[in-house]
């Protein structure tokens, strides 16, 4: 099989002005866009494409001023040179036609009848193509990709769902009809695009800043002793515990658990549900507080949060009560296998964690300063801070009771995510714990219009 002829150099390069007198020089000596193209070593495609774009009107006007190619018959007394609707409403008008200036090679240049030629005529000019060129080459860097109108119909959006706390990525997913990307809304914001209609970098929830770390010393930090309700209950045996978990953890982290034997095997049968929980405890003032006991159910995702006045041991354990109430007791023991979370004081009550109503339901703990552990449920503490701001008294702004603490929880519950495809927690626990779904909607539980989501701590006072 014969190799395919080497292409010239420059064959994709762009064309240069030189190039561009070589086609004006060859269209006023008659060639064609192919005899053309060979000569300057282009496409023909390049060169119809090249002419098309750059061409320009020429000569003065015509006196018949549509061009039409009865003009010498014309019964009408041409009328049309100083009636536009003598024109629109004359039957004998035709559309001249010059293959040369239409088709092939599309411009007037090299024709003959052209002095003579009283219709309207096209030229193409090598310095008027090249300074065309240039400019399109610096105006498609400056500036932004839109219209004056284009811009502020995209304020009327993106404004008040950025007023209710909503990021660019959950903004695209609920109005599709934005067409752009994640990026490019960014970049629109943060560029001023939308400054004149009250929208700037500021009004975007996360402003990345790099802080530098304060230096420490090695001996401030001291490993903590393991105390007795940790023995088999370490995050190793977490993961041993829940082999499925461990495989996804090894992937995500890119880390080797064990070696040789010791490694689980994510395909042995599970004696236990395979559903796990995280859980953590959320608060301001750790003296008079309040406390929030938060929990997210996985692998759904949902996430669930108890209120407190009190942050003691025994307190958590009540949360856990709450938990297991809300769900009922066959639900939870059928769903639920075991629990991790971090070495709180607070959770140190492990054998009353673990003694159910409805079974026993394992508790592991994370390692000591390794909260990315539970990770999953750290990232939801973001969202809940939206909400729940740090350095803020939290009943001043509204958290006093259950009740309100449940309208936040609904709210980032029914928040688009990009880890789900656009979903929202609600709709991914739907969809992979139907079960625990079923029960949370039961109880009052249950997705809210994604327009109507709102982060703001302004949730906590409405009714």
């Amino acid at each position: 099989m014969e190799r395919a002829a080497k292409k010239p150099i420059g064959y994709q390069k762009h064309i240069t002005y030189e190039l561009r007198e070589k086609i004006e020089a060859g269209l006023k000596s008659g060639l064609n866009k192919a005899q053309i193209a060979k000569t300057i070593h282009k496409d023909p495609t390049t060169v119809a494409k090249e002419i098309r774009n750059h061409r320009t009107p020429s000569g003065s006007p015509s006196k018949a001023p549509f061009d039409c190619a009865n003009y010498k018959k014309c019964t009408r007394g041409r009328e049309c040179r100083t009636s536009h609707e003598v024109f629109m409403e004359c039957t004998d008008y035709t559309l001249f036609k010059c293959n040369q200036r239409d088709r092939s090679p599309g411009v007037c240049n090299g024709c003959t009848k052209a002095p003579s030629c009283r219709f309207s005529k096209y030229y193409y000019r090598a310095d008027v193509a090249q300074r065309a060129y240039e400019y399109m080459l610096r105006d498609s860097r400056m500036g932004f990709n839109l219209t004056y109108s284009e811009a502020q119909w995209m304020a009327d959006i993106i404004k008040p769902e950025l007023e209710q706390g909503k990021s660019p990525y959950a903004i695209l997913n609920e109005h599709p009809e934005l067409k752009i990307s994640e990026k490019c809304l960014y970049n629109y914001i943060e560029q001023g695009a939308f400054e004149q209609f009250g929208i700037n970098s500021l009004a975007l929830r996360n402003q990345v800043k790099r802080r530098k770390m304060p230096k420490v010393r090695a001996n401030q930090y001291r490993k903590r002793k393991d105390s007795g309700y940790l023995t088999g209950r370490t995050f190793k045996d977490f993961l041993e515990y829940n082999p499925l978990v461990a495989a996804q953890y090894s992937i995500n982290h890119s880390v080797k658990l064990y070696d040789g034997a010791e490694r689980p095997d994510s395909e042995q049968a599970i004696d236990h549900p395979v559903g796990y929980i995280l859980m953590d405890t959320v608060y301001n003032d750790v003296s008079n507080g309040p406390f929030i006991q938060t929990f997210k159910i996985m692998p759904g995702g949902v996430f669930l949060a108890v209120y407190h006045d009190e942050k003691t041991a025994e307190e958590m354990v009540n949360g856990l009560d709450y938990i297991e109430k809300l769900l009922g007791p066959d639900v939870f023991i059928n769903n639920i296998g075991s629990i991790l979370t971090d070495r709180g004081s607070e959770f140190s009550l492990a054998d009353e964690f673990e003694d159910r109503e409805s079974g026993t339901c394992r508790i592991f703990y994370c390692d000591a300063m390794h909260s990315n552990q539970k990770g999953s449920l750290e990232n939801e503490h973001l969202v809940l801070r939206y909400i729940c701001p740090k350095k803020k008294d939290l009943r001043k702004l509204g958290l006093v009771s259950q009740e309100v603490l449940n309208r936040a929880v609904n709210n980032i519950n029914s928040y688009s995510r990009k880890l789900y495809g656009g979903r929202s927690l609600y709709e991914n626990t739907a969809f992979m714990m139907p079960e625990i779904y079923e029960a949370l909607k039961c109880k009052g539980y249950s997705q809210i219009d994604k327009d109507k989501v709102e982060l703001k701590p302004s949730v906590l006072k409405k009714k």
